[in-house]
């Protein structure tokens, strides 16, 4: 009976890292904190072959919430997304961090001073 609670508690464990693993499909592709003409920007990028929800996503970077998904925001099969943000990149350097709906850590970016 304990062998066999001990397999299916191993059955579950491999089974929440492979759902964990195939949700780690958005990425965070390219910052430009100071562009030459309008917002500061994110580009996300989906490595899937399925259109992706970022409804209860966010963006934080070391101080805040800096973007927050609602639905509607979907990321292509295979595309990128640019996310305007205002000019909330700060331009010493930074680290950015992408969560899911359920605040698992998806990407993090850190860049250096521009």
């Amino acid at each position: 009976m304990a062998r066999r609670l001990i397999m299916m508690l191993v059955l579950i464990l491999n089974m929440l890292i492979l759902t964990t693993a195939a949700q780690a499909v958005v990425v965070i592709n390219e910052v430009m904190p100071t562009p030459s003409a309008g917002d500061d920007w994110i580009e996300l990028y989906n490595d899937d072959m399925v259109d992706l929800s970022l409804d209860g996503w966010r963006i934080d970077d070391s101080s805040s919430t800096i973007r927050s998904f609602v639905a509607g925001d979907v990321v292509a099969a295979g595309g990128y997304m640019i996310v305007e943000v205002g000019s909330r990149l700060n331009r010493d350097g930074d680290s950015l961090h992408l969560w899911d709906a359920d605040d698992w850590g998806v990407d993090k970016l850190s860049y250096g001073d521009v």
